[in-house]
């Protein structure tokens, strides 16, 4: 006798099999016999026929290897099911042959524990349903068939199961079919449009196959006393989600299928996995639809904690697919948890970079893809992995959507969240809603014929044809985006990148952090449009060197880009930036841009209310080659500083055609020089490497210079080393209560000629002292040229300077607003970070 021990999530269960001992016995309650036919092959006949279902009871009931056991009604054709249940305390296993004679689904109950062996095949023509329940539920008025005889009902009064009432130790099922994976009905296979379905205490699945071709495939994990509820739905089973649940695993190369032919027709299954808590490993769901309907889908619902992983050097990797082949409906796949980890070694070829993939597409079809959603009431975390929602070249319907929602959603190491598009149509939404906090970090490397590649974590729509790519929506009260990690639109052939929308309270994007919408290809290809909106502050900051590097300017610089690569000078509209925010630092590199190579510039529009700070090389540009340099708007009456001598520049320069326009409004400007002087090619090319701050929309050609309109700048301050100031060091204590946002005082911001900054009488004026701006390179004849609408005085602050602090931040002494960063030189009632 071989005993197979399981010990598996807190259940222990003995399960014993023997060629030849594992005999069906038949407990006297029903009138069960079973028959010995010849050696090894047993027939069960008799039991309790009430209407159109039989039942059956046995002592203990297990199938060896090599053994049958075929249940034939005595009229087959009349009975709709065939329940079983086993009343003794052995569990059970099966590991030969269960046959039945006629269409009947078949019903097997066992609470002590059900083991279905490598070489377990079903040889039924209904759909097959194995429980450790210990009853089962009919109508409403608490009939039942059940394990436990002293709790049985009169089977005379049954009528339709409504559900399974679990005990206060429900047993758990344990399936290891499928090990030869030579033919696709290897396994646990029921017949098309047919159901299967495990339901019990903790599942574990191990180099297990289940196929449910057309049917429904239902993995659910039953608590303690749960009780599921069961019913039929346009002849197929549905089943309730469990309150509390217990564990499920699926592991070492196990697949759940749920795919038909498609001269077949009828629908694709469903896979439905829920438990308390998820663990799939090395493992495939495939709802793959071959016909021309509605596909189905899979869902994995977890009260606790759902894990999807892929272990280094695993033969399968894990990969949940709903696709169609032909002419139907891909079908959702639905991840639900109050914590979903995903994760996997990402080091792959490009055309197959995911240890793990969420996987709704199609190819080569005419079909229409799925939606992915992820729902995790507490966090979402995602490493060395993809989820994809692809479309074919030839397709005709919008990409699927994804919706990602969590309190916290960490990702790193290269994992991606993907929506891609390649047919002439618009991509789908990719839709993230974290109320907390959003991380992205890092990259993955991998290899595509010999080529180093760096795949960035982040989140992705990427447009692959002539066409449109999906919008990206992100909505949180923190978003940080770091070391390479990127939120990211792109469009490598000739359409037109997806717009991204961006909604939070801060924004931070540091060493190499990136926002970006760009068009890649040189012949053709548009960039989307990026609009942000940061309540409090956002920091572009930093770089990362790439792994590596042989060139050390091999590096992902932190920046919002909505750029076009393309070459042709053409009118097409072009990638805009809008960005809404009281306070925005670009230092470090970070910059942004809104460049384009052949086509005009875009245009950038920056609504700042409080303070717009440029230090150590942080720039903002719309520069373009062939065509005309775009339009940079600053309003919102900030504060505009830049650290003496840190090449931190505003441009708008085109190096063939006209400049651009650069418009700010602002509350005082220092520390720049303004250039619209005419500068040679050679000469704008040096205004990003030398170390003085320009403003300036040049152009090569001294025709065709564009415009720089100033509301308020600072002449004086912008030659300056330090400003200098004398003002006692107020007390730490008192310095940021007295400062509120009440507190209004009657400074006035001044301009040139002594002339207030908001008088209606500014309009059009010239700078005649040309003498203190030949250090940028050229005089300036015009300064600025106003053209805004006439206000009346601005409201009077009560303010008497600034200065930069050691780490070369703008100290604004005695500000409006509290909210400023570093009010003092010895107090900072705020900083970015």
């Amino acid at each position: 006798m071989t005993l197979i021990l399981m010990f598996f999530i807190g259940h222990v269960g003995f399960f014993t099999s023997h060629k030849s001992l594992a005999i069906p016995v038949p407990d006297s309650s029903l009138g069960t016999q079973v028959i010995q036919v010849r050696p090894g092959t047993f027939r069960v006949e008799a039991g309790q026929t009430v209407g159109r279902y039989l039942f059956h009871s046995f002592e203990s009931f297990s199938i060896a290897e090599g053994q049958t056991v075929r249940f034939q009604p005595s009229s087959p054709q009349s009975i709709q099911t065939i329940f079983t249940r086993v009343t003794g305390r052995t569990p059970s296993n099966l590991l030969g042959r269960l046959q039945t004679r006629g269409n009947a689904d078949f019903v097997f109950l066992n609470p002590n524990g059900i083991f279905l062996g490598d070489n377990f095949k079903l040889q039924i023509n209904g759909s097959f349903l194995a429980t450790t329940a210990e009853s089962i539920l009919f109508d409403e008025n608490g009939d039942r068939f059940s394990s436990d005889l002293s709790h049985d009902s009169t089977l005379l009064k049954v009528s339709v199961p409504t559900g399974l009432g679990f005990s206060d130790k429900p047993g758990a099922i344990r399936v290891a079919t499928g090990n030869d994976t030579r033919g696709f009905n290897n396994g646990l296979v029921v017949n098309s449009e047919q159901d299967l379905a495990l339901i019990g205490g903790a599942l574990e699945l191990t180099e297990a196959k289940l196929i449910a071709p057309g049917g429904d495939l239902w993995l659910h994990s039953a608590a303690a006393g749960e009780h599921i509820q069961w019913q039929m739905v346009n002849d197929h089973w549905k089943f309730s989600l469990p309150t509390v649940g217990d564990n499920i695993v699926l592991q070492q190369s196990s697949r759940l299928f749920s795919s038909f032919d498609k001269k077949k027709g009828g629908e694709n299954g469903l896979i439905s996995l829920a438990g308390a808590h998820i663990d799939v490993r090395n493992s495939e769901l495939n709802a793959e639809n071959r016909g021309k309907n509605l596909g189905g889908s899979i869902s994995l619902n977890a009260m606790e904690t759902l894990r999807v992983q892929t272990s280094e050097k695993a033969s399968v990797r894990t990969v949940f697919t709903t696709q169609p082949r032909f002419l139907g409906h891909a079908g959702d796949i639905s991840l639900k948890s109050k914590n979903i980890e995903i994760s996997g070694d990402g080091t792959r070829l490009v055309s197959d970079t995911a240890q793990f993939r969420l996987d709704t597409n199609q190819t080569n079809n005419l079909g229409i893809p799925g939606n992915i959603s992820l729902f995790a009431s507490d966090r979402i975390d995602v490493a060395n992995s993809v989820v994809i929602s692809a479309v074919s070249r030839t397709a005709n319907r919008p990409s699927g959507q994804i919706v990602v929602r969590a309190r916290n959603l960490n990702m790193a190491g290269g994992a991606q969240i993907r929506n891609s598009i390649q047919g002439g149509i618009p991509g789908g939404i990719l839709n993230v809603d974290v109320a907390d906090e959003i991380v992205l970090s890092g990259f993955t490397q991998v290899n595509s014929g010999g080529a180093r590649v760096f795949r960035p974590t982040g989140l992705v729509s990427d447009a692959n044809g002539n066409n449109v790519g999906g919008e990206i929506r992100v909505t949180t009260q923190h978003l940080k985006i770091k070391e390479g990690a990127g939120i990211v639109s792109i469009s490598p052939v000739d359409g037109i990148s997806g717009d991204i929308f961006i909604d939070a309270t801060t924004i931070q994007l540091l060493n190499g952090g990136q926002i970006s919408a760009t068009a890649e290809n040189e012949d053709a290809g548009t960039a989307g449009n990026i609009n942000i909106v940061a309540q409090d502050h956002l920091v572009i900051q930093g770089d990362i060197l790439l792994p590596n590097a042989q060139d050390p300017t091999e590096r992902r610089i932190s920046s919002i880009r909505a750029e076009t690569r393309t070459l042709q000078n053409n009118t097409v509209s072009l990638g805009n930036i809008k960005i809404q925010t009281p306070r925005l630092l670009l230092q470090e590199g970070g910059f942004i841009s809104a460049n384009s190579d052949g086509s005009r510039g875009g245009n950038i529009s920056l609504e700042v209310s409080e303070l717009l700070q440029l230090n150590s090389s942080g720039r903002i540009i719309s520069d373009a080659r062939s065509g005309s340099g775009g339009v940079i708007e600053v309003k919102g009456n900030p504060w505009i500083i830049a650290i003496p001598g840190s090449n931190s520049d505003i441009t708008a320069n085109s190096v063939q055609s006209s400049g651009g326009q650069i418009l700010l409004r602002n509350r005082g400007l220092e520390g720049f020089s303004i250039i619209q002087t005419p500068q040679t090619p050679a000469q704008l090319l040096t205004l990003s490497t030398n170390q003085s701050n320009e403003i300036a929309a040049s152009s090569g050609n001294p025709n065709l210079q564009g415009r720089v309109l100033v509301s308020n700048f600072n002449e004086r301050t912008s030659q300056f080393d330090t400003l200098e100031v004398s003002l006692a060091s107020p007390d730490p204590n008192t310095a940021c209560q007295e400062i509120t946002s009440q507190a209004k005082g009657d400074f006035r911001v001044v301009g040139q000629g002594g002339i207030p900054v908001d008088s209606p009488i500014l309009k059009q004026w010239e700078d005649l002292r040309t003498d203190m701006l030949t250090a940028s390179g050229g005089v300036s004849n015009v300064i600025a040229t106003t053209n805004f609408p006439e206000t009346g005085l601005a409201e009077t602050l009560e303010a008497t300077g600034w200065k930069f602090d050691e780490q070369g931040r703008a100290v604004l002494m005695q500000v409006v607003s509290s909210s400023f960063p570093n009010l003092f030189a010895s107090v900072a009632c705020f900083s970015f970070g």
